[in-house]
């Protein structure tokens, strides 16, 4: 998916270099119908498909760390609880990473995300 709007997106760019805002929107969904806006992804480990049959990526239109989480929620019905704790703060046994650089504060998760992101969710492992 991602590489088929790769030329979308590029358009969409220069666009909004080149024309004023309300003109670029029209422009493109004029000339592209077929136009997709980028947006952030949300991945998961393989490792959680155990717990949670049929999870996939999540594209969303939203624009922090929390939103999309609650989105994913919203499609996967208590992978809310597996990533944040009760009061909202990243579990121990989780990390997130946003385009390979990990989330600054575990506890607000205030991260804002570009329509490009893409963001990971991982669990730690242990073992011996």
């Amino acid at each position: 998916m991602k590489d088929t709007n790769y030329f979308y997106r590029i358009l969409h760019l220069l666009a909004l270099f080149i024309l004023p805002t309300q003109t670029c929107k029209c422009f493109i969904s004029i000339k592209f119908p077929n136009f997709i806006p980028p947006m952030p992804v949300l991945k998961f480990t393989r490792n959680l498909e155990r717990f949670y049959p049929g999870l996939s990526p999540v594209e969303s239109s939203k624009t922090s760390i929390q939103e999309l989480i609650d989105e994913a929620n919203d499609k996967f019905p208590g992978i809310k609880d597996y990533i944040l704790d009760e009061q909202s703060r990243l579990r121990k046994h989780v990390q997130i990473f946003i385009d390979n650089r990990m989330i600054h504060d575990r506890n607000r998760l205030p991260d804002n995300l570009s329509p490009d992101d893409e963001v990971y969710i991982m669990q730690a492992l242990s073992g011996g």
